[in-house]
């Protein structure tokens, strides 16, 4: 749907214009057209289809090589999905991520039983691949103590 400044969604009952409706490059950037009315797991191509979906949910962490099933509560992913137990995350690396320097937050719960058509475990399970830190403990320590004071936020 393309709408100048002074139309109005027929759709919205608060007549507002919806930029998102707009074609991304009157948007200002440039991007993959892709239907947004379509659900998240729709078969289509681009960065909505399945192979950009979902979280891996890595099998462990990557300090201590603790088992972090996709039920675990106490599993921390940063915004590349590096994933470490709460316990390693607080004691060891201050919420600065080894690899990329950012925070972390806790991973989200896959469901376990499909809940919607195509969706959930049963559907997209978790990796089988454990990950394992490439850097040695004492550059992670040093890298983590030069950053632990300043938010995740600022770095």
């Amino acid at each position: 749907m393309r709408l100048s400044a002074t139309e109005h969604c027929s759709d919205c009952p608060a007549k507002l214009s919806h930029p998102e409706k707009q074609p991304a490059i009157q948007r200002g950037y440039l991007m993959q057209k892709i239907d947004l009315s379509a659900p998240p797991w729709s078969a289509q191509k681009g960065p909505r289809s399945r192979e950009f979906l979902m979280l891996e949910l890595r099998p462990n962490c990557e300090y201590c090589d603790k088992d972090l099933p996709p039920t675990a509560a106490d599993a921390r992913i940063c915004t590349y999905e590096c994933t470490f137990c709460a316990d390693c995350m607080a004691t060891h690396l201050h919420n600065v991520c080894p690899n990329c320097g950012g925070g972390f937050q806790p991973r989200p719960i896959r469901p376990a039983t499909e809940l919607r058509p195509g969706v959930g475990l049963p559907k997209q399970p978790a990796s089988t691949k454990r990950v394992r830190l490439k850097k040695d403990k004492a550059d992670v320590a040093a890298f983590a103590a030069a950053h632990k004071n300043t938010p995740p936020e600022k770095r």
